[in-house]
């Protein structure tokens, strides 16, 4: 005795139903012989694959798809039933045998579930998100399923990685012209996927062609259905913390809805895993704030006390080292004074200036530096600082240049600016060959900047890390606190210094400065 549901339909309405699928719909012979298919589908095919089960049949009559499986969610006399509807043709013109059967795919459906659990251990251990998707759609492959990945991007969905036949991949980054992962679909276009996150479980289509035709150009979609069979698809929500992040899609010809809840544990299994991606590396970036914000402590500890001694060294010097100066030039004017004494008064002199100069780097350093904000013009100040150090410039044998432009608006403390620019300056020049270029850029937009190049030694990168420290200095004779007074400025303006290599082939540093308030 034949036990599974069988019904022949001839011309859009039944001729023959047996008994297991009258048990099956509750229905008796007079109400199912004569009865319209389409009555039948509405009445107990769920209403969210109706328009689906609609087509397909459609299709299947006119001989515009092929006969073989379709998985459709009955109302049944027993409840709600995911079942298999095989289709086959007759030798009677118009007409077809409809066997209903609630069996096949359970092999494959435990095999990839096993698949899949044995997966979770490796993506809960990957490094990145995209390590996550990657082994992913690896596990599922491994098993016969071609997969892949969309993202959610506000009202639009993006694909991620793919394991699809490469030959559909290269013609449809063809036919749109860039990446795949570059082409964005409207969300709107398949209501299947809002529905599977309002309800957090996967969708079934037996043809993918009935979701492909609604993202994809009709060139690609006849392309694709004249080389690629028909075949089911699940979609899968991913959700990472609590919010929708995507779907996992697979798709073969041995899909069925009975992997639909080992897809959807797998699902969560994958944002979980992805929600491990981002704790880590939420944990990382914490970590990297404590450790910044201990280093600034201690350098802020540092310069509390450095600060102090270079008050107390300078306060002890500057009287010294004025009477020196004032002891050389009396000397300078003595009568009878040999070579080698003139020569020795020079040198105490020079060193003197020098020991004057570093006495006011001391002062420059060790003072309180608190921000007066006015509107100020960055490029008159920048051009005031070259035209005082141009004295030096022509002793060094160094040309200074500023970029021409137009005025340039900060809200910022014109003295504690002047300064910073006169150091970046007077180091610029110092490290210059003769006959070299020291260039000054103001420069305005979204990010006020002033920039100072020269032509001499670029940074090396070991010294990148300690440039800005009191006392390191890059030259046998410099001070080491220029830069560390620019940094200064720079924090009390909420601003950033820089150093790069220069296109004049030495340094270039730039002061990035706040916009001005409106």
């Amino acid at each position: 005795m034949l036990r599974t549901p069988v019904v022949v339909v001839r011309g859009g309405a039944v001729v023959f139903a047996n008994q297991p699928f009258l048990a099956l719909l509750a229905l008796t012979q007079e109400e199912a012989v004569g009865a319209e298919v389409m009555e039948l589908i509405g009445r107990f095919v769920v209403p969210e694959q109706t328009a689906d089960v609609v087509r397909r049949y459609e299709e299947i009559g006119a001989g515009a798809a092929p006969v073989g499986e379709t998985w459709v969610e009955l109302r049944t006399a027993r409840g709600l039933a995911t079942v298999c509807v095989r289709t086959s043709p007759t030798p009677r013109p118009d007409e077809w045998v409809f066997a209903v059967q609630d069996t096949p795919g359970m092999a494959d459906a435990r095999r990839l579930t096993e698949a899949l659990a044995r997966a979770t251990p490796a993506l809960l251990a990957s490094s990145t998100e995209d390590e996550v998707l990657e082994r992913a759609l690896d596990v599922i492959s491994a098993q016969g399923f071609a997969s892949a990945t969309l993202f959610v991007e506000g009202e639009w969905l993006r694909h991620g990685p793919l394991r699809q036949d490469p030959a559909a991949i290269a013609e449809g980054e063809r036919i749109f012209g860039r990446k795949i992962q570059e082409v964005r679909f409207a969300r709107s276009r398949l209501p299947h996927v809002d529905r599977a996150f309002e309800t957090r479980s996967a969708a079934y289509h037996p043809d993918i062609f009935m979701v492909i035709e609604a993202i994809h150009p009709p060139e690609l979609v006849a392309w694709m259905r004249a080389r690629l069979p028909p075949v089911p698809i699940l979609d899968s929500p991913v959700f990472v913390e609590d919010r929708p992040f995507g779907l996992i899609s697979v798709m073969g010809p041995r899909l069925s809805p009975m992997a639909a809840a080992s897809l959807e544990l797998f699902a969560q299994f994958v944002g979980s895993a992805l929600e491990a991606v981002r704790e880590r590396a939420r944990s990382d970036e914490r970590l990297r704030e404590l450790q910044r914000l201990q280093r600034e402590l201690i350098a802020r500890e540092r310069l509390a006390a450095v600060g102090a001694a270079s008050a107390q060294v300078s306060h002890e010097a500057c009287n010294p080292v004025g009477a020196i100066l004032n002891a050389a030039a009396v000397l300078r004017h003595e009568r009878g004074l040999s070579g080698d004494g003139a020569q020795v008064v020079s040198i105490i002199a020079e060193e003197a200036h020098r020991l004057d100069g570093l006495v006011n780097d001391l002062l420059d350093f060790a003072r309180p530096i608190e921000a007066e904000a006015r509107r100020t013009d960055l490029r008159r100040l920048a051009s005031e600082v070259l035209e005082a150090a141009a004295p030096a410039a022509v002793a060094s044998g160094v040309t200074l240049e500023l970029s021409a432009g137009p005025p340039v608006e900060v809200d910022a403390d014109a003295e504690l600016l002047r300064l910073a620019i006169r150091n970046l300056v007077r180091d610029a020049i110092q490290v210059s060959p003769r006959k070299g270029r020291v260039r000054v850029t103001p420069a305005g937009g979204l990010q006020a900047a002033v920039s100072v190049e020269d032509q001499g030694p670029a940074v090396a990168a070991a010294d990148l890390p300690r440039i800005f420290e009191p006392f390191f200095a890059l030259r046998a004779r410099g001070s080491g606190l220029g830069l560390a007074v620019v940094r200064r400025v720079a924090e009390v303006h909420r601003a950033q210094v820089e150093v790069e290599q220069s296109e004049l082939g030495g340094a270039r540093f730039t002061l990035r400065l706040p916009p001005p308030t409106p």
